[in-house]
């Protein structure tokens, strides 16, 4: 019998016992919170139609999709990508099924195509946690309030929530003078901004065609990306002409007031205005946890708000 070289596709990983239960402790205390904020949980396959998921995330994204097929098959497939697009389409074909608001969770693997390095890997699980049918920042501000208890339930003392707001950031390009076909570059250079630095953002706008004005206008304001609410009057008074941009500084100074009122401390969390969210279908509040200590982890959550999402599957706008 011929030897068969024992090894795994890249990125993907096996665990021995020790490790699995040490992620079932993980997964059951997450699911604890989850149940105790009052989500239900479903389930969705693997695969999806094709169609479901490609021009859901941006260009980029639909670029580390995973197809899928099988020989003689006629349906064009592919592994998830996220859990959220799948939420999406769930709601859409079960909506009558469900109680508004619905609030759900789901913890299971997905695929990505990306090209493995430290810390990435093509397949790995995800919690997600999300409300739908509720336009109100209440429910934005809910997610991070959970999202801060499951972390110190876990045991991680030094983290902060950073929030920002797409409607915010879509108007410091239009102030800028950045053209609407171009706003997606900006989003992807300015989401690179703690790993390249004000300058590599500078020199990534201006090879993306961006004007050298404009992007002089985007720097001047970037430099508030650490000003927290203070940040907001400052740039509230600059962008005082861009509606969109009002609207954006509206929604996060509401949720900070309703993070207020869940008891979540100001030192959980701070407004950053150059925290993006790489995946194109944000609509509003956009956020993501740092912990940093132990060993400086990074980034372990993401999240927003994305009212048209499931809108794509039944024709009008859900929240």
């Amino acid at each position: 019998m011929p030897r068969i070289d024992a090894r795994l596709p890249k990125g993907m990983r096996d665990f021995l016992p020790g490790e699995v239960l040490k992620r079932e402790y993980v997964i059951g205390v997450i699911t604890d919170v989850f149940q105790t904020f009052g989500f239900e949980p479903i389930y969705t396959p693997a695969l999806e139609m094709l169609e479901t998921l490609l021009g859901k995330y941006g260009e980029d994204a639909d670029k580390l999709l995973f197809y899928a097929h099988h020989p003689g098959g006629k349906e064009q497939l592919g592994l998830r990508y996220d859990l959220t697009v799948p939420l999406a389409r769930y709601v859409a074909m079960h909506e009558n099924e469900l109680m508004m608001p619905f609030r759900r969770y789901h913890i299971a693997p997905v695929w990505r195509g990306d090209r493995p390095q430290k810390g990435r890997y093509r397949e790995f699980y995800q919690c997600d946690v999300d409300v739908v049918g509720v336009a109100s920042m209440a429910a934005d501000a809910e997610i991070v309030s959970l999202l801060t208890t499951a972390l110190r339930r876990l045991g991680f003392a030094d983290f902060t929530v950073h929030i920002n707001n797409r409607k915010l950031l879509t108007g410091i390009g239009i102030y800028a003078g950045v053209p609407q076909a171009q706003l997606g570059d900006l989003y992807r250079s300015v989401d690179k901004l703690d790993k390249i630095g004000l300058d590599g953002v500078q020199k990534e706008l201006a090879a993306s065609g961006i004007a050298g004005e404009a992007i002089g206008r985007m720097m001047a304001l970037l430099q508030h990306r650490e000003g927290g609410l203070d940040a907001l009057s400052q740039v509230r008074v600059q962008l005082a002409g861009v509606p969109v941009a009002l609207e954006g500084i509206g929604e996060l100074e509401q949720m900070v007031e309703f993070l207020g009122a869940l008891g979540v401390p100001e030192s959980r969390f701070t407004v950053d205005l150059a925290m993006v969210r790489g995946l194109g279908y944000y609509t509003g509040p956009v956020y993501e946890t740092y912990i940093t200590k132990p060993d400086n982890l990074g980034s372990v959550t993401g999240g927003g708000r994305y009212d048209e999402l499931v809108g794509m599957f039944r024709g009008q706008s859900l929240p």
